[in-house]
Formats: C-alpha cells, sequence, structure tokens
C-alpha cells in the first residue's frame, strides 16, 4: 500500500489552530496554512 498524505489546509493558527497544524507537519503531511496576522505566520514557519 502506497504511503499518500492528504494536503491539508488552516485558516488561523490559534489556540487550536497553531498545535494542530505543527502535529500534522511534523507527521509529514502537506500543509497549508493563513492566519491574519503576521506574528502567528512567523512562528509558524518551519
Amino acid at each position: 500500500m502506497s504511503d499518500k498524505r492528504t494536503a491539508t489546509g488552516f485558516i488561523g493558527l490559534g489556540l487550536m489552530g497553531e498545535p494542530m497544524s505543527l502535529k500534522l507537519c511534523a507527521a509529514g503531511y502537506p500543509l497549508t496554512v493563513w492566519n491574519p496576522t503576521r506574528k502567528k505566520n512567523s512562528n509558524s514557519n518551519r
């Protein structure tokens, strides 16, 4: 079986979005995020 990971997107990196997106990214899922403020965006650019 091939390991196909679904691309996922998050709108908002608040209390829930940031931890969930970081876990998915650490697990190797392709991830696109958008947040209205730059501060959170730069913190999660890993």
